[in-house]
């Protein structure tokens, strides 16, 4: 089974994945991981990132400066999207490969930004949702954000209506752990996991 988590920030997509490789033996992916496998010296996104931003984003090693990075693309949002429509198709068929090498029995891969056109490499996909002011106080709680800044997150990602959109299932997340981990086993009742 290929399984995709998606969520916004502060929604419990790592308890629920963590849930999922303790007590179903599921390998997780994620995609931000993929990613930043891309921007390691002479892999695509490496070479793209220096071609739209130049050498002033290198740190000494040669490896890029994360935060020169975000500063650059700060002051020129544009430059984000021509990065992603180097980078993202790559993560994907990375994904993709991995689902049809069929190596893991359980493969779920966590993202925030799922994509509707590759929706096909999944047997489902699951949003986890949590109401706004529950995620707000788990990130000022865990990451130590004010209020402003985790409002500020979320409101860059998704709408719960668009995640909803693109699920199979919707996980309410709006509780107790306890509460969470009996609506994935209900879920997963039965379903076959190969």
């Amino acid at each position: 089974m290929v399984l995709e988590v998606c969520g916004g920030v502060g929604s419990g997509k790592s308890l629920v994945l963590t849930y999922l490789r303790e007590n179903y033996g599921a390998c997780i992916v994620g995609m931000d991981e993929l990613a930043h496998e891309l921007y390691e010296p002479g892999q695509p996104g490496y070479r793209r990132a220096l071609e739209l931003m130049g050498e002033k984003i290198l740190a000494e090693d040669g490896q890029l400066n994360r935060s020169a990075m975000a500063d650059c693309l700060y002051r020129e949002p544009s430059l984000l999207s021509l990065l992603d429509e180097t980078v993202h198709p790559l993560v994907y068929d990375r994904v993709e490969a991995l689902a049809q090498s069929k190596k893991e029995r359980f493969l779920v891969v966590e993202t925030a930004l799922p994509a509707r056109e590759r929706n096909h490499i999944y047997n489902e996909i699951w949003y986890v949702f949590t109401p706004r002011d529950l995620r707000i106080q788990r990130l000022m709680a865990s990451r130590g954000y004010t209020r402003e800044r985790a409002a500020e997150i979320m409101e860059k990602q998704l709408s719960d209506a668009a995640y909803a959109g693109m699920a199979d299932w919707t996980l309410v997340n709006d509780a107790d752990e306890a509460s969470l981990y009996r609506r994935i086993d209900a879920r997963l009742a039965g379903k076959e996991l190969r």
